[in-house]
C-alpha cells in the first residue's frame, strides 16, 4: 500500500494546546469530499495567538483518521447545519434552553443572539469557536445538510480535531444516509422514529448535556413537556415544508 506523508506546519491547526496530530488510513470514497472540505475549513492560513504547530499527517490508501490531542477552555455546544434546516436549528435552541443552556454555551447561526455578532469576519468567527472550545457538536443531518458546503466544512472541522459530537436525524432521513467523516455505527438521535427510541435517545441526550456543563437537572415534567414538543414541532416543520412545495 501507498505511503505519503507530509510534514510541517499546518495552517489553521495553530491554536493553544495542539499536542500531536496523526492520521491512520481507511478506505472510503465518500470521505474524500469531507476531507476536501476539511482541508478548506482549517487548512487556510489562518493563525492564532499562540503562534505556529507542528504536525504530521500521513495518508494510507484514501482516508486518513485523526488522532488529536487538544487541551480546550470551556465546553461550548456548536449547531452544525444547513441553512435550509434553520427551523429545525431554532427548535432545539429552544430545547437546549430549557435544559438550562444559553447564549454563552450554544452557538447557532440561525438564531439571533446565538450567531456570529454584526460586523465580524464569518470564517474568523467559525475558526475562533473551533479553537478556543471544547466543542459538543451537533449534526442535524440531513439531505440538505449533504449538498450544503458550510455544513461539510464544519464536519470535517470537527472530525479531524477529534470534537464530541451528537448526530441528530431529521424527519425523513434515514442512517443509511449518513456517510462522510461521522461514524454511521454511533447510536444517534432519529427525530421521527418510533416514540419509545426516541424517548430513550433524547434523555440520553440531556443526562450528557447536563453532566458536560455541569447545570442543574431539569425537572422531570417541565422536561417531558420540552422534549415532546421538540418532536411535534420537528414534525410541524416537514410538513410545512411539503405543503410550500
Amino acid at each position: 500500500m501507498e505511503r505519503k506523508t507530509l510534514s510541517g506546519n499546518i495552517p489553521g491547526l495553530t491554536m493553544p494546546g495542539v499536542v500531536d496530530l496523526a492520521f491512520k488510513a481507511a478506505k472510503s470514497d465518500d470521505s474524500l469530499k469531507t476531507i476536501k472540505h476539511m482541508e478548506d475549513f482549517i487548512g487556510r492560513d489562518t493563525h492564532s495567538k499562540s503562534g505556529s504547530a507542528i504536525g504530521t499527517i500521513s495518508f494510507e490508501g484514501n482516508m486518513p483518521a485523526a488522532i488529536i490531542s487538544v487541551k480546550k477552555s470551556d465546553p461550548k455546544v456548536f449547531i452544525s447545519h444547513s441553512s435550509e434546516d434553520k427551523k429545525y436549528a431554532q427548535a432545539l435552541v429552544k430545547l437546549l434552553e430549557t435544559i438550562g443552556l444559553d447564549n454563552h454555551s450554544v452557538f447557532c447561526s440561525s438564531v439571533p443572539g446565538y450567531g456570529i455578532p454584526l460586523g465580524k469576519d464569518i470564517f474568523e468567527a467559525l475558526t475562533e469557536e473551533f479553537n478556543e472550545h471544547a466543542l459538543h457538536i451537533i449534526f442535524l443531518l440531513s439531505e440538505n445538510y449533504y449538498k450544503s458546503e458550510a455544513s461539510l466544512n464544519e464536519m470535517g472541522a470537527a472530525w479531524v480535531l477529534g470534537q464530541k459530537y451528537t448526530s441528530i436525524l431529521l424527519p425523513g432521513f434515514d442512517f443509511s444516509g449518513i456517510k462522510g467523516a461521522i461514524n454511521p455505527r454511533k447510536i444517534a438521535i432519529k427525530i421521527d422514529s418510533d416514540e419509545e427510541e426516541y424517548l430513550q435517545r433524547i434523555d440520553e441526550f440531556k443526562e450528557q448535556l447536563t453532566k458536560d456543563f455541569m447545570i442543574e437537572p431539569i425537572v422531570k415534567p417541565l422536561w417531558g413537556k420540552a422534549r415532546a414538543h421538540f418532536r411535534t414541532e420537528c414534525l410541524k416543520i416537514v410538513e410545512e415544508m411539503k405543503t410550500s412545495i
